[in-house]
């Protein structure tokens, strides 16, 4: 970062006002794709109450927008690389972690540590080796690097055994007997109406659940009480017990 002059950049807001630039310098966004976007001459300008990245900029270096789920998703070279969802008619980027800035030119966006090849691994569902190879020989992924894969932990963890469990387990004998519910959220991508968690309620006897959308997870108890209205009327019984609600971040 550089300091700058009074006067050295000049900045003017939409109703006119001339607005001070502090410093300049590069910025560097975390996408939740696996790349970071560098940008390039970032202003500092604290007068400024939303921070801005030029979308005339992305364009002219080369990046592409395409409007799609009540959203603007970023491309270059036709791969995806960050969706920016419309919040209050403006598309907020969507990143690992919000950093401030104000950006005016971008230069080329640059991959992180993390392998190609690895990264197309966790895209397509922890897919083998011996699979990805064979979409790279149908021509559907570009050359990887496939020495350099290393070994993926989460497949490991998901083929690991797991000690057989001998203590009982409670089980209904009657409707609404055990509820076991779940919340879920935030979601990266809201769905239609704003919502960004959901809870579940699901009867231990029958298996036959309810799913509440929410907008704020202070919503869960409201919900468990339409939940509770529904079903009690529904079955002429009486909820008996709940099991916890274990909450799930995604």
């Amino acid at each position: 970062m550089r300091k700058l002059a009074r006067n050295e950049v000049q900045i003017r807001v939409g109703n006119g006002v001339q607005v001070i630039v502090h410093a300049v310098g590069i910025m560097t966004l975390c996408l939740p794709s696996g790349f970071t976007l560098e940008l390039n001459n970032c202003y500092f300008v604290p007068a400024l109450c939303k921070n801005i990245i030029s979308g005339s900029c992305l364009l002219r270096d080369g990046y592409s927008f395409k409007s799609e789920n009540n959203g603007c998703s970023l491309s270059y070279k036709n791969m995806f690389y960050g969706f920016a969802p419309v919040e209050n008619g403006l598309f907020i980027m969507d990143l690992d972690s919000r950093n401030d800035v104000y950006n005016v030119e971008a230069k080329h966006l640059k991959k992180t540590d993390t392998n190609t090849t690895f990264l197309w691994h966790c895209r397509l569902g922890h897919i083998g080796k011996k699979r990805m190879q064979k979409l790279h020989g149908d021509g559907l992924l570009e050359s990887f690097d496939f020495e350099s894969f290393d070994t993926c932990e989460a497949c490991l963890m998901g083929k690991m055994t797991k000690t057989p469990f001998t203590g009982h387990v409670e089980r209904a004998h009657d409707l609404l007997e055990i509820i076991h519910s779940d919340v879920c959220g935030p979601m990266s991508i809201p769905a239609r109406g704003g919502y960004l968690y959901f809870v579940t309620f699901t009867d231990d006897l029958s298996r036959y659940g309810y799913t509440y959308l929410m907008k704020q997870k202070s919503e869960t108890f409201e919900k468990f009480k339409a939940f509770q209205n529904e079903v009690e009327n529904h079955c002429d019984k009486r909820l008996n017990s709940c099991d916890r609600i274990t909450e799930v971040n995604i």
